[in-house]
């Protein structure tokens, strides 16, 4: 996550909230698993009228996950989660409603994955739809990788675009370094951005 070219730079929704309740349920059927959560408000004055929000669930997410073998799936959603959206934007609405679908296959050496979201504002007229399009190749040590994202803006006609390609190298099983470059424009803007890294990762 957390890298120049990661996709929360064309998709809404990356959020790393202080406090969270969350259940999920045991693998039913061994397949399928159900993951709900809320966020309490902390007395923080989200819709800036003055008062302090405490609810003690005011912000909700659901997910229903179901992986088996190859494949990978998952819907999820987010009701009045504190965010703002990328092209969109109205700034009068402190809260943003999330639909996502994913879909993601490894069959062998190769992997796909899909991804499709649509994101509101809860109290203004702000609202886009996300792609997310990506791939990996597996060759001895080395992985390459491409991905491609889109998100469109319903009242703002603006369109952003984010085009990565990368690659890993394993050194270990729990190490490796990697190198990626990605283009991220925004068409009504008409910003453009190139971004290059490296890295090394290492899971203790």
């Amino acid at each position: 996550n957390d890298i120049g070219g990661d996709i929360k730079n064309v998709l809404s929704g990356e959020n790393r909230v202080s406090n969270i309740v969350q259940y999920s349920t045991p693998a039913l059927g061994d397949l399928v698993t159900l993951n709900a959560a809320f966020i309490p408000a902390e007395n923080n004055d989200i819709d800036g009228d003055g008062d302090p929000e405490t609810g003690l669930a005011d912000t909700i997410s659901v997910s229903l996950v179901a992986e088996k073998d190859m494949f990978y799936g998952a819907i999820a959603h987010d009701a009045d989660m504190t965010d703002e959206l990328i092209t969109d934007e109205t700034g009068t609405s402190p809260t943003i409603d999330i639909t996502r679908v994913a879909l993601g296959l490894k069959p062998g050496n190769f992997e796909i994955g899909a991804l499709f979201q649509t994101a509101e504002e809860t109290e203004a007229d702000g609202e886009e739809t996300s792609y997310i399009l990506s791939g990996a190749f597996k060759i001895d040590r080395v992985k390459l990788k491409a991905q491609y994202g889109m998100t469109e803006g319903d009242v703002s006609d603006e369109e952003a675009t984010q085009v990565s390609l990368g690659a890993d190298y394993k050194l270990a099983k729990a190490s490796k370094v990697y190198a990626y470059g990605t283009q991220l424009e925004f068409d009504v803007a008409d910003t453009e951005e190139t971004i290059f890294g490296i890295g090394m990762e290492h899971k203790f």
